[in-house]
């Protein structure tokens, strides 16, 4: 445990020394919640810490306390992820527990991947402008397409354009 606060010190220490400012502690994903795709997760952010106010993909002001859930995928696969509440939540993709570092993208109500993706994701449930309430989390495996792919979605699947390759 050492080693990792000490690490996150000197990762503070470096943003500052570039320049940045470090405006709120690191997003805690210790008592993340585990999920899997093709299940709905209840939850309510009332009340719980603002570790993060801002994502390092987003200029959004994210004030409320934040519920992280973890997504593990052994494998690729298409997935939507929607959020629905009563106040003005955000959801946070992030592709490594880092605000900063991991943001992928910040949306008001739901994502829907454009390309198969595998690995860990953390999506962290947080309150715009300190909004807190009661929230449903969605996630819905896509599966793949069982259609013919183009050469741009194939090519989006499995990396860089080997048609070139000799």
């Amino acid at each position: 445990m050492r080693t990792v606060t000490s690490f996150l010190t000197v990762m503070t220490y470096t943003a500052l020394t570039l320049g940045a400012t470090a405006a709120s502690a690191a997003l805690d994903c210790v008592a993340a919640v585990e999920v899997e795709l093709d299940g709905t997760y209840v939850g309510d952010n009332t009340g719980l810490p603002d570790n993060v106010t801002r994502y390092g993909c987003s200029d959004w002001n994210e004030t409320g306390g934040e519920v992280v859930h973890h997504l593990h995928l052994g494998a690729p696969h298409f997935f939507a992820v929607s959020l629905s509440g009563a106040c003005d939540l955000d959801l946070a993709v992030l592709d490594a527990c880092d605000e900063n570092l991991g943001c992928m993208q910040v949306t008001d109500d739901g994502i829907v991947t454009s390309g198969a993706l595998a690995g860990d994701f953390y999506l962290v449930v947080d309150g715009y402008a300190g909004a807190a309430c009661a929230f449903e989390l969605t996630l819905e495996d896509l599966g793949l397409p069982n259609r013919a792919l183009t050469f741009g979605q194939v090519k989006a699947l499995y990396g860089r354009d080997r048609s070139r390759v000799r």
